[in-house]
């Protein structure tokens, strides 16, 4: 079945494809033949079972606090998270899953071993934190889940588990967004802002007046 997108969504493919490229060709700049000994590394049966797991626990982790933390939700606005439901879902899944599988091959497999944990999950973190100054809590979030995913990836020494890990959390998180009325057309949205706990996004940049 032939994938309908419009011109908004059409960019983020193609930027979507254009960026996973840059991030594998990079990993293997910086790391070579070294990366794919970790991205092959057999993980047994526990790498298998460990990344989707762990992947789904943080997933619905996050989305428990996002929806019981009126004050997370300043720093997260559900408008930014409602696009989503307006993309296909084919369309996101294509950038969740080939996201997830290049983030995780620059991070953890290129940058991680030459910089360390903490080094490379600000980074991540950053790479997380757009031009929007009220993403704070998303970048943190990424920080954190980064921290987590270096863990993983020390201790298992493959790059098929964190990929597993971060790929089911991105496709949980999805499904929550999907489904959750808080993200639905206007009515919570709306809600949210009129309690303050949502307040109407800041042009791209912040507010630099």
């Amino acid at each position: 079945m032939k994938l309908r997108v419009n011109g908004m969504q059409e960019f983020l493919l193609h930027g979507t494809f254009v960026s996973v490229i840059g991030m594998v060709g990079l990993a293997w700049v910086i790391r070579g033949d070294f990366l794919w000994r970790d991205l092959f590394h057999y993980p047994g049966w526990f790498g298998w079972l460990a990344g989707p797991v762990l992947g789904m626990c943080t997933a619905v982790g996050g989305a428990l606090l996002y929806e019981k933390i009126p004050r997370l939700r300043r720093f997260m606005p559900a408008e930014v998270l409602a696009m989503m439901r307006r993309m296909p879902v084919g369309l996101w899944l294509v950038v969740a899953v080939s996201g997830s599988a290049a983030e995780e091959i620059l991070f953890r497999g290129a940058l991680q071993p030459i910089f360390g944990m903490v080094i490379t999950n600000l980074l991540f973190g950053f790479f997380h934190f757009w031009a929007q100054r009220r993403l704070l809590a998303y970048g943190i979030g990424a920080f954190l889940m980064g921290m987590l995913l270096s863990v993983v990836f020390s201790w298992t020494h493959s790059l098929l588990t964190v990929i597993l890990m971060h790929t089911t959390h991105n496709l949980v998180v999805s499904a929550w967004i999907m489904k959750s009325p808080r993200f639905g057309e206007g009515e919570d949205i709306r809600e949210d802002q009129e309690d303050g706990s949502t307040p109407p996004l800041e042009p791209p940049g912040g507010n630099h007046t």
